[in-house]
């Protein structure tokens, strides 16, 4: 008898442990369950998260009547780096140095970006001459350049060349009338927002006034030739693109209002759509940059604005007054600076130097890369 309930406890003890274990196993499998969920929805999320990004990633410009986005194609690697040339001013290092600025932050990495342009029908050209120029009775005149469309006035009194959407270059001759009373920089201001109302384009880019200076001039002399007075007759304004607070430079990225006193009477307007596509490394320094030119290396003499005729001395000073990170581009040059605007230290200074007992100032502003 004693045996029997000895038994039936042993039984129901381990009938109650099986059932523990048991329950302990559908536990544990329903956590594993849940887990691979868990880990297949994050994983989930992670694709998804990429794709979005991958979508962001998509270059489109908006445009009044041809909303059709443009796509991101591969023209040429961005990261590859072309060949160092020799600097068009040679090797300074018998120079002596003065810096008279402040060598920026050495930053890692930067966006990389992404330049398109925006062809332009007839209709598109007629449009943009009357609503934001304000030409009347206009006629298609036959084109310089290829893909230019020049449309004109009766009298040719304003012509107006759009070589794109974004490209556009302005030309009124007899606007000597002060039609405004505001200043120039708000007539510049009121008539880019006017602009910028009409071609929508999707960019990344901000544009600021960055500069208001005289751009022509008027002088009274005797009969002598002493002058006796002089008066400002044009004035020049510009605008300057940024991407993260890095300026565009270039011809492709060039924003200039002239005046005859109160009124516009020519204007170049390059307006780049420029897409952020990714991160580009940065691998030199400032000061390294500094140094590459100061050992007569550089970037290709193409782009560099001034170039110097003969050799310079072999010693005198070089003054750098500015160093400063900047992307390239220009539609005129090479494929890579076309679509993908370079990345590049920009130093602006002067060299001082004796040259047949004369003391002369030679202005330079040369560029090197960001990567090499």
């Amino acid at each position: 008898m004693v045996v029997m309930l000895v038994e039936q406890v042993f039984n129901m003890n381990l009938g109650r442990v099986m059932g523990d274990i048991i329950m302990n196993i559908k536990i544990i499998i329903i956590l594993i369950t849940i887990s691979i969920i868990g880990g297949i929805a994050i994983s989930y999320n992670n694709i998804t998260s990429q794709n979005s990004l991958m979508t962001n990633q998509t270059v489109k410009y908006i445009q009044a009547n041809n909303p059709t986005p443009k796509k991101i194609v591969e023209l040429y690697p961005p990261q590859i780096v072309l060949p160092r040339t020799q600097s068009v001013y040679g090797n300074l290092t018998n120079y002596s140095v003065v810096l008279n600025c402040t060598i920026p932050n050495y930053i890692t990495t930067a966006p990389l970006l992404v330049q398109y342009n925006a062809s332009a029908t007839e209709s598109q050209a007629k449009e943009i001459a009357e609503k934001i120029f304000g030409m009347k009775n206009v006629t298609v005149l036959e084109p310089m350049y290829r893909g230019e469309i020049t449309l004109a006035t009766e009298d040719l009194g304003q012509i107006l060349e759009v070589h794109s959407l974004n490209t556009l270059f302005y030309s009124n001759p007899s606007s000597n009338v002060e039609k405004s009373n505001g200043s120039i920089r708000e007539i510049a201001d009121d008539f880019t927002k006017k602009l910028d109302e009409y071609l929508i384009f999707d960019t990344d880019i901000t544009r600021n006034c960055s500069s208001i200076q005289p751009s022509g001039w008027s002088t009274e002399t005797s009969l002598n030739g002493t002058i006796i007075s002089t008066k400002i007759t044009s004035y020049s304004v510009g605008y300057s693109y940024y991407i993260d607070k890095v300026p565009i430079v270039g011809g492709a990225a060039s924003f200039c209002y002239f005046f005859q006193g109160k009124t516009i009477d020519m204007a170049k307007l390059r307006i780049p759509i420029v897409k952020i596509a990714g991160v580009q490394n940065v691998t030199v320094t400032p000061s390294q940059a500094l140094q590459n030119f100061i050992s007569g290396w550089g970037v290709s003499s193409n782009i560099v604005p001034t170039t110097l005729t003969g050799f310079l001395p072999e010693t005198g000073r070089c003054i750098v007054n500015r160093v400063r990170l900047v992307y390239y581009s220009d539609w005129s040059f090479k494929k890579q600076y076309s679509h993908y605007p370079v990345l590049l230290y920009e130093i602006s200074g002067k060299l001082e130097y004796l040259e047949n007992g004369k003391e002369v100032s030679e202005p330079f502003t040369t560029y090197e890369y960001t990567t090499g």
